[in-house]
């Protein structure tokens, strides 16, 4: 949660930077203590993280706007809201890429946010034939015990299949599963492995192993939510009301590097592909690689991955070219000739045809405030 926040207070000082300055003030101290001294403090503009309840909102400021944090716009206020139904597919794309064939969630049950990924995990999972086996807890920590929660984790941990997959709603809650594996000697990744959301990195790179989480274009989305401010504390009309915040990409850590495939000739032709994805591989040349009959190599993909050869070409090859899309500044004639494609035509109706939009709108949309 702090990570997400952390990257959306980087994209609107970075916009003041550009364009204030600004003077930031933030008073310590629980939320509800804080908001009854809002009229007092003679602002521009307010970035609060939720007004969810009609006694909050009665201490903004008439005429003053405000950035809310994982909330919908309401009362002429502005959104930040993360795609988290997207982050839910994207979490199940990527472990059952990775092989396993037995998955998890774990979320707060009175969370909107939550609540959005673990559906967009299950749905993702449904469409390829896997099930999902779900733990829910309450958000906060003052209505739970860490003793009594690790229990009940403990307890559900146990009673399901490995190797296994698990996916939690935030890196808060993706650590607390580190932590229950830890205590019962669970395997990690080999037999059990974790990934969270919002990449907070102190999270993350201090646990043990090192967690993988799916990281949000959130500085992108604080620049163009302060941008919007900015319009209303002048007195114009916003351009945006409700600020998407996209998925960027899965932020690859030990406690998920693994390829767990057990069929040999299935994971070499994988490797193989990943490695080749920059050039033009066809499924004759995955056949070739591995030396077996491409029937032998479609029936054990459909067997392990539920997929065929040419279905994790298109992955691979479209991975490398968002990648090149959001993290380079190649032109999209250049990104078509570095992977094999004849024109720039070809790669946008290729991409188009995968993906639902052009290269170029594709990074228009996620890349043009970084």
């Amino acid at each position: 949660m702090w990570g997400y926040f952390r990257g959306l207070s980087r994209g609107i000082v970075r916009y003041s930077d550009e364009h204030g300055p600004w003077s930031f003030y933030s008073s310590p101290g629980k939320r509800e203590r804080v908001y009854p001294h809002l009229k007092n403090w003679d602002c521009d503009g307010i970035v609060i993280s939720d007004l969810s309840y009609k006694r909050k909102q009665k201490h903004i400021p008439p005429h003053v706007p405000v950035i809310t944090i994982y909330e919908k716009a309401e009362g002429g206020h502005i959104s930040i809201a993360p795609d988290s139904y997207k982050a839910g597919q994207v979490g199940a794309d990527y472990l059952r890429g990775l092989g396993f064939k037995n998955f998890a969630f774990c979320s707060f049950r009175d969370r909107v946010w939550s609540k959005e990924r673990e559906k967009g995990f299950i749905e993702q999972l449904s469409k390829a034939g896997y099930k999902t086996h779900l733990y829910r807890c309450t958000y906060s920590r003052y209505q739970r015990s860490w003793a009594t929660e690790s229990d009940s984790l403990t307890q559900w941990l146990k009673s399901l299949p490995r190797p296994l997959a698990v996916m939690g709603c935030n890196d808060v809650m993706a650590r607390e599963v580190i932590e229950v594996c830890k205590k019962n000697a669970f395997h990690m990744p080999h037999d059990v492995a974790v990934l969270g959301v919002d990449d907070d990195r102190v999270i993350c790179e201090f646990s043990n192993p090192q967690l993988s989480s799916i990281l949000f274009y959130t500085e992108a989305a604080g620049y163009e939510a302060a941008r919007n401010l900015d319009l209303m504390m002048k007195g114009k009309e916003p351009e945006k009301r409700k600020i998407n915040v996209a998925v960027q990409e899965v932020v690859e850590r030990q406690s998920t590097n693994i390829l767990y495939i057990r069929d040999q000739l299935v994971a070499e032709a994988v490797h193989f592909i990943r490695r080749s994805a920059q050039k033009p591989v066809r499924v004759d040349d995955v056949v070739s690689h591995v030396a077996t009959s491409r029937r032998n190599l479609e029936r054990r993909f459909n067997k392990v991955l539920n997929c065929t050869i040419l279905d994790e070409l298109k992955r691979a090859r479209i991975d490398t070219i968002i990648h090149m899309l959001l993290k380079t500044d190649k032109s999209i004639t250049q990104i078509a000739r570095s992977l094999g494609l004849m024109s720039s035509k070809n790669l946008s109706r290729y991409f188009k045809e995968q993906v639902g939009v052009t290269p170029q709108a594709y990074r228009l949309k996620y890349c043009h405030q970084d």
